[in-house]
């Protein structure tokens, strides 16, 4: 009776073709979970994948690398493997990999080993020769899932400041007192020039609450609405008219 086992992915390698990697088992690029138990087993081939292809001799091979990369080929290295030829299986048999009983090497991520962010990532398989130098047989991208198990991580730090309701309303209600103690004597007008960073020789000018956000005003203008707590700001150019009101509960 079959049971699970960790996830495993048949890998070709073809070294002449040089084909994008497909999971034999699935049949398209591979596809793995972030965090999961991930086998990679590999059988190798030079200019096809069939039984006229298939290596049945790995005598000169001295060892095998993986390396899983973010994104690309560029990109930052998320982990890497080396298997030496003495873990290799050198009497593999066509018709043993067809089974999906049998590989020349493999490649084991533990849960900590593939626990690197979710998103796209590439393949790069090589192999070492003793008589032909360093050999890639297979590359590919594929998808690294995010399976919504475990710890998620700490949120990202937000880039903007915010306010609660009543932190908000202190905060314009302070602006509005500041406001209309530059209508007041030249000290008391002054210290309300510096806490709203106004110049000395700034445009300002304290007018009634205007009617509507169409009324008519010019530049400098402001009022002190004490009826909602809001402050009306002049925002026109002297000929269209506009009013910005700032209220702590938007009213």
């Amino acid at each position: 009776m079959p049971s699970l086992s960790a996830l495993t992915l048949r890998l070709p390698c073809d070294q002449a073709t040089r084909n994008a990697v497909v999971d034999k088992i699935a049949n398209r690029p591979p596809s793995t979970w972030r965090g999961n138990r991930i086998v990679i087993r590999c059988a190798l081939f030079d200019g096809g994948n069939g039984e006229g292809q298939f290596i049945d001799d790995i005598a000169n091979i001295v060892s095998a690398t993986l390396i899983i990369r973010a994104n690309n080929a560029a990109g930052a290295v998320l982990f890497t493997q080396t298997v030496e030829a003495a873990e290799m299986n050198d009497a593999l048999t066509f018709a043993q990999w067809q089974a999906n009983t049998g590989w020349h090497f493999q490649f084991v991520l533990d849960t900590t080993d593939s626990n690197f962010a979710a998103g796209k990532i590439y393949y790069a398989i090589a192999v070492a020769t003793t008589d032909a130098g360093d050999i890639t047989v297979a590359t590919g991208t594929g998808d690294h899932l995010e399976d919504g198990i475990g710890d998620p991580g700490e949120p990202d730090t937000p880039d903007y400041v915010s306010w609660s309701k009543a932190e908000s309303d202190a905060r314009y209600l302070r602006i509005s007192q500041e406001l209309g103690e530059l209508a007041l004597d030249p000290e008391v007008a002054a210290a309300a020039r510096g806490n709203l960073g106004i110049g000395a020789g700034a445009l300002i000018n304290k007018v009634a609450v205007p009617g509507s956000f169409t009324a008519a005003g010019k530049p400098g203008d402001f009022a002190h609405d004490h009826a909602t707590a809001a402050i009306w700001i002049y925002t026109g150019d002297g000929s269209t008219h506009t009013w910005l009101k700032l209220s702590g509960v938007n009213a």
